[in-house]
């Protein structure tokens, strides 16, 4: 499990990344205590602000791979 250090960092690569591409509202991770969400523990969620942006993000991510994922 990620130390909150640790935790704070991974968004911040998230963040970095992704903002080459779109503009980001809101980043979410699936924890172990919120895993009723119905999603995989690690999955990550990423909110822009509209269409537009998360298309772009989308376009831009196809094919990246983070940390061999």
């Amino acid at each position: 499990m990620f130390t909150t250090r640790e935790f704070q960092k991974l968004l911040e690569e998230i963040r970095t990344e992704c903002e080459q591409f779109a503009k980001l509202a809101t980043i979410f991770v699936i924890k172990p205590y919120n895993s009723a969400v119905g999603a995989e523990v690690g999955s990550i969620f990423l909110e822009t602000p509209n269409e537009e942006e998360a298309i772009t993000l989308l376009e831009g991510m196809i094919g990246k791979f983070y940390n061999g994922r």
